[in-house]
């Protein structure tokens, strides 16, 4: 039988390392989109896990999105003359930020299994594109003055990234089923607690993870990655793990460390 982490003062949280693995278990696993050691964490749950099915909290229009971003920043950053060296650094680092679907894919690929998206954004809208064209504009102004922006950027990133991961394992992970889980995830962030926030998202992945269940039947295992933000349970049920309770699935945690929810209540 797995053993509880007694350091985080609940026993419905088990030490990730000790987790018994099954058939047919739902994995909701909690991220920071800007955790740079996130795909090293997802390689972990993934071995453990054994998933027959990925799902990422994104759409596929999204990641065309930001390939077309990509490209717009480069043609920006030509045209203002930006140092080669200040482009690779600020790429480089950028690649670090956000890579959940990367290391999903790249696992599924290695693995042969499958990998999908849990929410369809719609196609990307001509007038964001022409917002991010003056977005990088404004940077390159920037690094032209000052080329080490971007390397005091990133730390102030990576830095209120460890923060945050530290907030959510002290003070949220503790209270894990129980009313205070909302409330104090409600002051770690404001997204959750404002009252016209948009959970549209969360219903459409709802929708997504249960057309997948019903489709690979009872014995898969199937695993999503969102922000954490979506792992919180909330008396209004308007976050996807709300929403899913039925399901029976379990929590993983990417913090500082990985931390596993047993059975819920």
């Amino acid at each position: 039988m797995a053993e509880f982490d007694e350091s985080l003062n609940s026993v419905r949280i088990k030490s990730f390392k000790l987790m018994d693995y099954k058939m047919g278990e739902i994995y909701m696993i909690g991220v920071h989109h800007r955790d740079s050691d996130v795909a090293r964490k997802l390689e972990e749950v993934f071995d453990r896990v054994h998933p027959d099915l990925i799902l990422n909290e994104t759409s596929a229009d999204f990641v065309e999105f930001e390939r077309l971003n990509r490209e717009c920043m480069a043609m920006v950053f030509a045209s203002k003359n930006v140092s080669p060296v200040v482009v690779s650094s600020l790429l480089e680092k950028a690649a670090l930020l956000g890579h959940e679907l990367e290391a999903s894919q790249s696992y599924a690929t290695r693995c042969g299994i499958e990998q999908d998206f849990l929410n369809d954004q719609g196609r990307p809208l001509d007038e964001e594109l022409i917002d991010y064209q003056k977005q990088c504009s404004d940077l390159a102004d920037i690094l032209t003055i000052n080329p080490g922006f971007v390397n005091a950027r990133f730390e102030a990133v990576v830095e209120s990234v460890n923060s945050s991961l530290m907030n959510v394992s002290q003070f949220v992970i503790p209270n894990l089923g129980t009313p205070k889980e909302e409330e104090i995830f409600k002051l770690l962030d404001s997204d959750i607690a404002d009252p016209a926030m948009n959970w549209e998202r969360d219903a459409k992945m709802e929708a997504t993870l249960r057309q997948a269940r019903e489709r690979l039947g009872d014995d898969a295992n199937i695993v999503t990655v969102t922000g954490l933000a979506h792992l919180i349970r909330t008396k209004v049920l308007h976050t996807f793990y709300s929403r899913v309770l039925d399901l029976n699935p379990k929590r993983v945690f990417l913090l500082g460390s990985i931390v596993y929810e047993g059975e819920t209540s």
